[in-house]
């Protein structure tokens, strides 16, 4: 029976970087996120190659306002180049007016 490979955990000393994973494998990506601010992650279309398989806020522990952590987990659906990105705005704001943005380009080998 064939191992599976570690999930690849990545955070924002990611941003800009390219990966290679494969096909089957899990990719983890947690950045800090305080939606009591008005701010929270969006996630962009990554296309085929990654299904996302998680998205879940964990709260931090102390007082309120304090911020916690936003977590993605994607599935490499597809074999190919894709790209994960994110933007870190308001709501009611349009996405070329966010103050941070989160992207990397991972590439899926074929087993």
């Amino acid at each position: 029976m064939p191992m599976n490979e570690p999930t690849l955990q990545l955070d924002q000393q990611a941003d800009g970087r390219a990966f290679r994973v494969s096909l089957g494998s899990d990719l983890a990506i947690a950045l800090p996120e305080n939606p009591t601010t008005g701010y929270r992650w969006y996630l962009g279309d990554s296309g085929p190659a990654f299904a996302l398989t998680q998205d879940r806020f964990d709260a931090p522990v102390g007082p309120p306002g304090k911020g916690g952590s936003r977590h993605w987990t994607f599935r490499a659906a597809q074999a190919g180049k894709a790209e994960i990105r994110a933007v870190y705005r308001r709501s009611w704001e349009s996405e070329g007016a966010q103050s941070r943005s989160f992207r990397i380009v991972v590439t899926v080998l074929p087993k």
